[in-house]
């Protein structure tokens, strides 16, 4: 090979890792919560620093190491912000495992009140009755995006996320990186509400989740 080629695929390799760096650089969360102070009645955010307040839930073993969050269906965290409120683009991506669905509807992470589609309503990850987890927003007209998941319920660790593309007005919900389905609104934009980020449990710390919850991340911008 001449020396002339070596000195183009060195460029093109360099430019293909300065793009990539970009990219990364880019592709950041505007909160993210690791769980991972193992102690203590607050967690923080290792991004913008936005501090929650633990009400009765327990430290425990994480998923790939380090602490995580165990909820025992009367127990969440506060956080005093109203991230993502009219949102273009969202996305909210975290790990949780199921320990029982007790027949009743749970929150792993909203900006959502109970009681039905309210003024209040923003976004929810949650499961439902019957053990599947599902994904809902608003848009601010007031319709409801709901997408249930393909399948029943287990006891196994998975990764949600819940993505808002407002220029396509598209809500899509993923498991483990599978899509569950996408659902359309009437606008571009999330609802905008007063109500708190809660996790493990909704807005008004009603429904709380009955399992674990690590690795919690939120996002201005559309993931898929």
């Amino acid at each position: 090979m001449n020396k002339k080629l070596l000195l183009i695929l060195a460029g093109l390799a360099g430019l293909a890792g300065a793009i990539g760096l970009m990219l990364m650089q880019k592709i950041q969360p505007i909160a993210k919560w690791s769980f991972n102070e193992g102690h203590g009645n607050t967690v923080r955010d290792s991004i913008g620093g936005i501090t929650g307040t633990i009400s009765g839930a327990k430290w425990v073993s994480g998923l790939a190491g380090g602490y995580a969050l165990s909820f025992s269906g009367n127990n969440f965290v506060e956080f005093p912000v109203t991230v993502l409120n009219g949102a273009n683009q969202a996305s909210i991506k975290l790990n949780a495992k199921l320990d029982d669905y007790g027949e009743r509807y749970q929150a792993v992470i909203a900006r959502d009140v109970t009681g039905g589609v309210t003024e209040n309503d923003v976004f929810c990850i949650g499961v439902g009755p019957s053990g599947q987890f599902f994904a809902r927003a608003y848009d601010n007209t007031g319709k409801l995006l709901y997408i249930p998941a393909l399948r029943g319920p287990d006891l196994n660790w998975h990764e949600l996320l819940l993505v808002w593309n407002g220029p396509q007005k598209k809500l899509s919900f993923y498991i483990d990186g599978e899509k569950q389905g996408e659902v359309y609104g009437n606008s571009s934009n999330l609802n905008s509400s007063s109500v708190p980020l809660v996790i493990g449990a909704y807005s008004d710390t009603m429904g709380g989740f009955i399992g674990t919850i690590d690795e919690v991340e939120l996002y201005n911008l559309s993931l898929r």
